[in-house]
C-alpha cells in the first residue's frame, strides 16, 4: 500500500504556497481508470472510455478540473454516450426522434471568431446526418441570471442581424459601455445557454477548425472534418438533465426549457439567416450546408428512461442508477 505523505513534505516541493492548489490527492492520469471502476465500465469497453475521456477532459475548457463533480455535465455526456465514441459498427447506435445515429464525436471544434466553439457530443447516422448536442446537467439553475455581457466581437450580429424581437423575450441594451442580453426586470434566467447555442450556430456554419489548445489530435481533427464536409444535413439540439425527475427545482428546468424553445427552438431559422447574413458580410466564406434545429430541448430522461427503451443497452446499471435513468 503506497503510503501517503507528509503535507509539508509535499509542500516542500513546491516553489511558494500559491502552488499549493495545484497538487492532487490522485494523480489526474488515473481519474479515467477510478470512473470506469465506479461505473462498471465493461473491461471491452474501456479502451474506448479513456481515449473519450481525454478528448473531454483535456481540451480547451479544462475539463479535467470540473470532471469529478456530482454535477459535471462533461461527466454525465460521456457515461452516456462514450459506446459510440470511434465506432463503426452501423449495426450499433442509438435512436433519437426514430433515427439511428451509431457514431459520436465529443468536443468538436468550430470556428467562430477567436477561440472556436466546443460541442459536447456530436453523433453521425448512417446516411450522413449530424446531430450536434449541448449537454446541460445543472448550469439552467447555477448558471441563471439577470443579465449577461457580450463581447464587442458578437455586438454586430446581435444589434444589426438578429435583432431584439427574434431575441424575445430577452432584450439587448447597452449601460455603461456595455452590450448587454438581459431578461425582464427582477428575472433570473439561464441567458448563457441561449448565447453560447447561437455561437454554436456561428460555428456550425462556418465549420471545422483545428486548434492547438488542449488535447486535439490531428487524426481526430481529421476525422470530424471529414464527416462535417459528407455531412448531408446538421441538426442542432440541446440535451438537458431534468433534475425535476429527481424531485427537486422542477421549476428551474421548465423556465430554461420554456425560454430555449421560444428563442432557440422557434426562431432558430432567424437566427441562422442572420448569422449567414453577418457571417457574408464579416467573412466573404460563408458556408450553405443544410441546418435544423430540434424546436424543444431533448432530456436525458426521455432519450435513456422508460420500458422497453431502445437504447437500454448503452448504459451500465451503475449509470443508470447513479443518474435515475
Amino acid at each position: 500500500m503506497t503510503k501517503i505523505k507528509n503535507l509539508s513534505e509535499i509542500l516542500s516541493t513546491r516553489k511558494t504556497v500559491k502552488t499549493f492548489n495545484s497538487k492532487f490527492f490522485f494523480n489526474p492520469d488515473s481519474y479515467a481508470e477510478r470512473f470506469a471502476n465506479l461505473f462498471d465500465i465493461p473491461k471491452d469497453k474501456r479502451k474506448r472510455f479513456y481515449d473519450a475521456f481525454r478528448i473531454v477532459t483535456e481540451g480547451q475548457g479544462n475539463e479535467l478540473g470540473k470532471i469529478n463533480s456530482l454535477k459535471s455535465s462533461s461527466l454525465l455526456s460521456l457515461l452516456t454516450f462514450y459506446p459510440l465514441f470511434d465506432n463503426e459498427d452501423q449495426n450499433k447506435g442509438i435512436i433519437i426522434n426514430d433515427k439511428k445515429y451509431y457514431k459520436c464525436f465529443f468536443e468538436v471544434r468550430n470556428r467562430v471568431i477567436k477561440l472556436p466553439s466546443c460541442i459536447d457530443v456530436v453523433l453521425v447516422s448512417k446516411d450522413g446526418e449530424l446531430l450536434f448536442l449541448e449537454s446541460k446537467f445543472s448550469e439552467y439553475v447555477d448558471g441563471a441570471a439577470n443579465s449577461i455581457d457580450l463581447k464587442k466581437g458578437y455586438v454586430d450580429l446581435y444589434t444589426r442581424y438578429i435583432t431584439t424581437d427574434v431575441l424575445s423575450p430577452l432584450k439587448i441594451s447597452n449601460e455603461q459601455n456595455k452590450t448587454l442580453l438581459s431578461a425582464a426586470p427582477g428575472e433570473m434566467r439561464y441567458i448563457e445557454g441561449i448565447k453560447q447555442s447561437i455561437s454554436h450556430l456561428i460555428g456550425l456554419i462556418r465549420g471545422p477548425q483545428f486548434c492547438k489548445q488542449g488535447y486535439y489530435p490531428k487524426s481526430y481533427f481529421k476525422s470530424y472534418q471529414d464527416a462535417y464536409e459528407s455531412s448531408t444535413k446538421l441538426i442542432y439540439g440541446t440535451i438537458i438533465f431534468d433534475l425535476g425527475s429527481l424531485g427537486i427545482i422542477q421549476d428551474a428546468f421548465n423556465n430554461y426549457n420554456k425560454l430555449y424553445s421560444e428563442i432557440i427552438g422557434a426562431r432558430g431559422g432567424m437566427i441562422v439567416d442572420a448569422i449567414r447574413r453577418w457571417d457574408c458580410f464579416m467573412e466573404k466564406n460563408n458556408k450553405n450546408k443544410t441546418l435544423e434545429i430540434l424546436p424543444t430541448p431533448l432530456t436525458y430522461q426521455t432519450i435513456f428512461s422508460g420500458d422497453d427503451n431502445p437504447n437500454d443497452s448503452l448504459l451500465t446499471g451503475s449509470i443508470r442508477e447513479f443518474y435515475g435513468l
